[in-house]
């Protein structure tokens, strides 16, 4: 899925390396999953994806499950309609993220270069190229878990893992750096 700050361009340089150590009897957990660009190349079956964003775990659940029912079109009245009534569910997630100009949380319904609003062949085209990247990614998504939580409320998992967690811009300004230690159990 588009997603502001994605590192899906780089996946082929950086899977290699963050993979180095990891065994197939290990989790993979990716506390900030955004757009799942990353998590979705992943080749073992035991992954995480965790977000505190409730409408993007939503979009990547329809996305995973459910791909084929997003609309062909989704106009830009139906794009404004849900940004006003923010329902939590998958299409309302998938439209603020995949639908919006830079892949920003509703931030104003991408258009074409031209900038055309209300263009008919301009909906029809961006909703197209979204539903096609999300039926795409949908079949590698298969076995992600995608939870809405922080990685330290993850508790059910047992044994070893690899994290692979790049902080967010705005956060990484605002902390101290530290050392963190996750034990998840016996294992």
């Amino acid at each position: 899925m588009k997603y502001m700050g994605s590192k899906n361009k780089y996946a082929k340089e950086l899977l290699p390396i963050i993979l180095k150590d990891h065994t197939k009897d290990m989790w993979y957990i990716e506390p900030f999953v955004g757009g799942a660009n990353m998590i979705d190349k992943v080749p073992f079956d035991r992954r995480i994806g965790c977000d505190v964003n409730p409408y993007l775990i939503e979009a990547l659940k329809l996305i995973r499950d459910a791909p084929e029912s997003i609309p062909d079109i989704i106009t830009e009245d139906m794009y404004n309609s849900m940004k006003e009534n923010k329902n939590l569910d998958g299409l309302t997630g998938f439209t603020a993220f995949s639908l919006s100009f830079g892949a920003k949380f509703f931030g104003g319904y991408r258009r074409d270069k031209a900038g055309t609003k209300g263009c008919t062949l301009n909906m029809a085209t961006q909703t197209e190229r979204a539903k096609k990247s999300a039926l795409k990614q949908s079949t590698k998504l298969q076995t992600v878990s995608l939870l809405c939580r922080s990685v330290f409320d993850i508790q059910h998992i047992k044994g070893k893992a690899t994290i692979y967690a790049i902080l967010p811009m705005k956060v990484l300004q605002n902390i101290e750096m530290t050392s963190i230690t996750l034990n998840f159990g016996d294992g």
